[in-house]
C-alpha cells in the first residue's frame, strides 16, 4: 500500500490481513498495546544503540519471538499464533532465525505506510481482514484513509495467522483477489 502511494505504475492494490509495522511498534495489536512509557523506553534503548553502533560495537540481536518456555500469563495471542505459524511446522523455515536488530525497532516507529491512502485513488484498493485478526485495525484505517474504489472484506471468525495457511479461508481468499485483479488488471 505504502509504494502504490507515489508510484503510478501500480493499477490495483490488495491486501490479506494487513500489517502496520510502525502503528503496531508505536502503539502496539490488540491484547498487546505499547503504552507512552514503553515506547520511551524502547526509543531510549534504541538511541543508545544507534550511538554504539556508529561507534562501532556489534548490534544487539534479539528473538522476535519467546521461546514457549518463557511465556507467562501475559503473553498475548498474537504471540503464540504467530509462534505457531513461525516457530513450529506450519510456516517454519531453516533460513528464519527469529532474530531481529534492536535498532530496527526505531526504524519501524518511524514507518508510517497508511498515513497518504488517498493518493492511491482512482486505483482500487482491496483490502482482506480476519474478524478476529488483532491487526484488524489496520485494514480498517486504511479502509477510512483511501477514496474509492475501494473495498473492506472482514471475514467471520478468522484470526490473522489462520488467513495464512487454513484452506477454508485461503481459497476463497484467492478466489476475491484472483476476480479483482482480473478486473482491474485487464484494462
Amino acid at each position: 500500500m505504502h509504494e502504490a502511494q507515489d508510484d503510478p505504475r501500480v493499477k490495483a492494490v490488495a491486501t490479506v490481513v494487513a500489517y502496520d509495522i510502525g502503528d503496531a511498534a508505536r502503539n502496539g495489536i490488540a491484547g498487546a498495546q505499547v503504552t507512552a512509557e514503553m515506547r520511551q523506553t524502547t526509543m531510549n534503548a534504541v538511541a543508545k544503540e544507534w550511538t554504539e553502533e556508529e561507534s562501532g560495537k556489534k548490534p544487539v540481536v534479539l528473538p522476535l519471538l519467546p521461546d514457549k518456555k518463557d511465556w507467562t500469563d501475559k503473553t498475548d495471542a498474537f504471540t503464540k499464533e504467530a509462534y505457531s505459524y513461525y516457530r513450529e511446522s506450519r510456516g517454519a523455515h531453516p533460513n528464519a532465525t527469529n532474530k531481529f536488530h534492536l535498532s530496527s525497532i526505531g526504524l519501524h516507529m518511524a514507518y508510517y505506510p497508511l498515513d497518504h491512502m488517498e493518493k492511491i485513488s482512482p486505483r482500487p484498493v482491496l483490502l482482506i481482514a480476519g474478524e478476529k485478526a488483532q491487526t484488524l485495525k489496520f485494514s480498517q484505517q486504511a479502509y477510512e484513509r483511501a477514496q474509492k474504489p475501494k473495498e473492506l472484506v472482514v471475514v467471520p471468525g478468522a484470526t490473522h495467522f489462520a488467513m495464512y495457511d487454513k484452506p477454508e479461508l485461503v481459497g476463497p481468499n484467492i478466489e476475491k483477489l484472483s476476480t479483482f485483479f482480473a478486473k482491474y488488471l485487464s484494462k
